[in-house]
C-alpha cells in the first residue's frame, strides 16, 4: 500500500515550486519584453524601408519634393494602399494595439531621416514644430520701419548670395539688445547635454539657419604674420583655420556633425570707407568659397544687421548702433578684466587687420591680435523644434531663461 506526502513534505514542495518561480518568472518575462522589443524595432525598420522605397518610386516622387522642402509625415495606410506595406492591419508587438500612425520624413545633409510617430498628421504636425512653423509662423516679424526687438524680414540679392534662380533670398535677422533668439541644441533625448547659441539669421530660400555660439571658446590669433600678403582664411592663416577645423568642430557632437552645412566664407575684404550696408555685403559678396570646415565666424553685415539703430545700417557706428545691438552683449572680458573682443571674418579693405567686436562697437585688430573666437555655424530649417511647455507651462519663446529648443539628434 501506497503511503501519501506528509504535510509537511508539501509544504516543502511547494516551498521549492515558489522560490523557483520567484527566480525564473523575473526572467520569462524580461526575456518576453525584449523579445517584443526586439520585433517592434524590426517592425519599425520595415516600415521605415517601405517609406524609403516609397519616396524613391515614381509614385512618392510628389512627397520626395515636398521633404526636401519641409519636413513631411506619411501616413501607414498610404503605404499600404500603395503596395509598399502589406494590407494587413499592423499590430504593434509592444501592445497588441493596431498601428496607424505616420512617419515624420525629414530631410538633411542630402539624406532622408525617418521617425514613425503614433499619432495622425494633425496631430504630428501639432506637436512637431519646424523652425520655420514654430518660429517664422508665430513670430511677429517686424518691418525696417519698427523700433522694437524682435525679428525683421529683409531680402538679400547680391552676387553669390541668390538662389539657385537668380532670385533673391528671403532673409530673417534679429535686431535689438535682446531680441529672444537663444536657442539650445539638444543632442540626445532627455539629455542634459544642451548647448546654447543665439539665433543670427533665418535663410528661408536656401533653408539654413545661422547661429553664433552664446558662449566663448578659447582666445586665438588670426595668422602668425602680420606682414603676410594675404591674410584671408588660407596658408598664411592657418592658425584659425587650424583653430576651428580642429579644435572647435573636435569639441561638437557627433549629433552636431552631422546636422551642420557647410557654409561660404566670404572672403572679400569689407571696406571700412564703405557707407552702407548694401556697399558692405556687396563687398562681402565679392568672393565666397567653401572651405574644409563646416564652422564659420561672423561678418560685418551680421554686426550692421544686429541693431535697431537705422545708422547701424552705415559705417557711422554711433553709439545708438552699440547699444541697441545684442551682438555687442556676447562681448567678454578675459582674465585680466579687460575687453579684448572676438573675431569677425572678413578683413579690412588694404591693410593687415581684421574686423572684431568690442563694447565699444565695430574696430579693427591686428591679425596677431589675440582675440576671442565665437563659433558659427548654419543648419537646417528642417529640424524639429521642441515645443513642450516648461515647468510653468509656457511654450518656449527665446529667451534666455525659457530658449528654443533644436532636436539635433
Amino acid at each position: 500500500m501506497k503511503k501519501g506526502f506528509t504535510l509537511v513534505e508539501l509544504l516543502a514542495v511547494i516551498t521549492v515550486f515558489a522560490i523557483i518561480v520567484v527566480l525564473i518568472l523575473p526572467r520569462v518575462a524580461k526575456h518576453i519584453d525584449d523579445s517584443k522589443e526586439d520585433l517592434y524595432k524590426v517592425q519599425i525598420d520595415s516600415i521605415e524601408n517601405a517609406t524609403k522605397d516609397y519616396l524613391l518610386s515614381e509614385k512618392g516622387k510628389a512627397d520626395r519634393n515636398r521633404a526636401q522642402e519641409k519636413t513631411i509625415y506619411i501616413e501607414l495606410a498610404k503605404l499600404q494602399e500603395y503596395d509598399f506595406l502589406e494590407k494587413e492591419k499592423i499590430k504593434n508587438p509592444l501592445d497588441g494595439e493596431i498601428m496607424n500612425g505616420v512617419i515624420r520624413v525629414t530631410y538633411r545633409n542630402n539624406t532622408f531621416d525617418f521617425e514613425y510617430l503614433e499619432m495622425s498628421v494633425t496631430e504630428a504636425e501639432e506637436h512637431d514644430f519646424t523652425v520655420e512653423r514654430y518660429i517664422l509662423d508665430k513670430a511677429d516679424i517686424k518691418t525696417s520701419a519698427s523700433t522694437e526687438d524682435g525679428l525683421y524680414s529683409s531680402k538679400i540679392n547680391y552676387p553669390g548670395d541668390m538662389d539657385a534662380t537668380g532670385s533673391a533670398k528671403n532673409m530673417y535677422y534679429y535686431r535689438g539688445n535682446n531680441p529672444n533668439n537663444y536657442i539650445q541644441l539638444l543632442m540626445a533625448p532627455g539629455s542634459s547635454n544642451a548647448e546654447m547659441w543665439n539665433i543670427v539669421s533665418i535663410d528661408t530660400t536656401n533653408k539654413v539657419m545661422k547661429l553664433v555660439r552664446t558662449g566663448k571658446k578659447s582666445k586665438t590669433i588670426w595668422s602668425e604674420r602680420d606682414d603676410a600678403a594675404n591674410i584671408l582664411l588660407s596658408e598664411d592663416s592657418l592658425k584659425m583655420y587650424q583653430y576651428l577645423n580642429t579644435t572647435v568642430f573636435n569639441s561638437f557632437s557627433d549629433s552636431l556633425k552631422k546636422n551642420l552645412k557647410t557654409p561660404k566664407w566670404m572672403l572679400g575684404e569689407v571696406d571700412s570707407t564703405s557707407s552702407t550696408l548694401d556697399l558692405v555685403m556687396g563687398d562681402e559678396a565679392l568672393k565666397q568659397e567653401v572651405r574644409g570646415t563646416a564652422i564659420s565666424l561672423l561678418s560685418v553685415s551680421d554686426y550692421m544687421n544686429a541693431s535697431l539703430a537705422s545708422s547701424c545700417r552705415t559705417t557711422n557706428f554711433d553709439a545708438q548702433c552699440v547699444a541697441t545691438n545684442w551682438l555687442t552683449n556676447l562681448v567678454v572680458k578675459d582674465d585680466s578684466n579687460i575687453e579684448v573682443g572676438y573675431y569677425l571674418r572678413n578683413t579690412v579693405k588694404g591693410q593687415q587687420k581684421v574686423w572684431s567686436i568690442t563694447s565699444s562697437g565695430l574696430t579693427m585688430a591686428n591679425v596677431t591680435s589675440s582675440l576671442y573666437v565665437y563659433p558659427v555655424i548654419y543648419v537646417p530649417t528642417t529640424l524639429v523644434l521642441d515645443s513642450s511647455m516648461n515647468d510653468t507651462g509656457v511654450a518656449p519663446i527665446g529667451s534666455v531663461s525659457n530658449p528654443y529648443v533644436l532636436k539635433m539628434y
